[in-house]
């Protein structure tokens, strides 16, 4: 079973109690972190990185999951489903918590 949380936080901003819970988790899910959407004119897409979001892999076992929109579609919740929902299939999660 993987779990998807959903954050206002960026991971990498402040360490603090969520972010040590979260690591912990990795322990028994596969955990990702959706960070809050940012503008996708500062991300330059290349061959491994998806056009609607980038992903890395914190130092707990993370993934970190940083959709990328227009300026204009931060607020965009039916984009930012389908970037939840690609997301999902890129890393075949079929059963999930979500926090």
């Amino acid at each position: 079973m993987d779990m998807s949380i959903f954050s206002q936080l960026r991971w990498n901003f402040v360490y603090q109690r969520p972010q040590h819970l979260i690591g912990r988790m990795t322990k028994e899910y596969r955990t990702f972190y959706f960070e809050e959407p940012e503008d996708i004119e500062n991300y330059r897409s290349n061959e491994n990185t998806p056009t609607n979001y980038y992903h890395y892999i914190s130092e707990e076992g993370v993934n970190v999951i940083v959709p990328l929109v227009k300026a204009g579609d931060m607020d965009n919740a039916p984009l930012l489903e389908k970037i939840v929902k690609q997301v999902h299939e890129d890393f075949s999660i079929e059963q999930d918590i979500f926090c």
